[in-house]
């Protein structure tokens, strides 16, 4: 706090701007998780994609 103290401005109610942890590390880790997670999930999918093109991928999932 002491290296940032000075830089500190208050916010009024009208500003417009959200605060928000949309950086914070665990957010990050958290997103970074869950786009394995969904990679993982989609490989199979995106493989057929580009073997067999769209029509391929939609008999896939029909």
């Amino acid at each position: 706090m002491d290296q940032v103290a000075d830089q500190l401005k208050p916010v009024s109610a009208n500003h417009s701007a959200a605060l928000t942890d949309d950086k914070a590390p665990v957010e990050l880790l958290g997103m970074h998780a869950i786009d394995k997670l969904i990679a993982d999930q989609a490989g199979p999918y995106r493989q057929i994609l580009k073997e067999h093109g769209i029509q391929g991928l939609m008999e896939e999932l029909d």
